[in-house]
């Protein structure tokens, strides 16, 4: 099945327009959901766990490789969420320390101003 093909199940699954559901993904508008309709665009894995995030009984694997089923039983849902926790903090960490690494690089910028002037 066609990633467009998908997208269109997920909007039946739903009852939600293009619109409404490019809005409840915090798209603004249907516009991503249109482009992924009409195949100007696939599916993003941030499009995906937006879904998923909303919908967790929606498999996240179906989703962009069309793997399994639609919809996850219980256990596999709750399970998903929780990889998708651990995917979130591991990416935190990774950011925080970057933002650490950049505070170093902005200190020591003011330093070599401060000597300059």
């Amino acid at each position: 099945m066609k990633y467009s093909e998908r997208l269109l199940r997920v909007l039946t699954y739903t009852k939600k327009s293009r619109r409404a559901l490019g809005i409840e993904l915090g798209h603004g508008s249907g516009t991503t959901i249109g482009y992924i309709i009409n195949e100007r665009n696939g599916i993003s894995a941030k499009v995906a766990a937006a879904i998923c995030e909303k919908y967790p009984e929606i498999s996240f694997d179906w989703i962009m490789n069309d793997k399994g089923e639609m919809l996850l039983k219980k256990s596999e849902s709750e399970n998903d969420t929780r990889f998708q926790s651990i995917d979130l903090i591991e990416r935190i960490k990774g950011q925080n320390a970057r933002i650490e690494i950049l505070e170093q690089q902005v200190k020591k910028l003011i330093e070599s101003l401060s000597k300059i002037t």
